[in-house]
């Protein structure tokens, strides 16, 4: 899946829990992850010697943490689980 379709999916799910995680949202958390994770991120790597990428993480942080807590906590477990995968890799 592309990240324009699972921003998409993403943000259809979780926007009949929270109005907050649109698509715009949704694209911006992706982004900032794939710039913590690759050191050639298309954005610009984010690495613990730039003050302005820790403080970026830093503000975003909460906001990762609730939605995969809201996602977590939906009611269809299983999509959620599949979504929470799709979004931080987890296994």
């Amino acid at each position: 899946m592309d990240g324009v379709k699972l921003d998409a999916a993403v943000s259809q799910y979780v926007l009949q829990y929270d109005s907050k995680y649109n698509q715009a949202k949704i694209k911006y958390l992706r982004e900032l992850r794939n710039r913590c994770v690759h050191p050639l991120a298309h954005y610009g790597h984010v690495n613990s010697e730039n003050l302005k990428s820790i403080r970026e993480v830093r503000t975003a942080l909460p906001i990762m943490r609730s939605l995969a807590l809201l996602i977590k906590s939906s009611p269809s477990i299983d999509t959620s689980t599949e979504l929470l995968s799709k979004i931080f890799r987890y296994p």
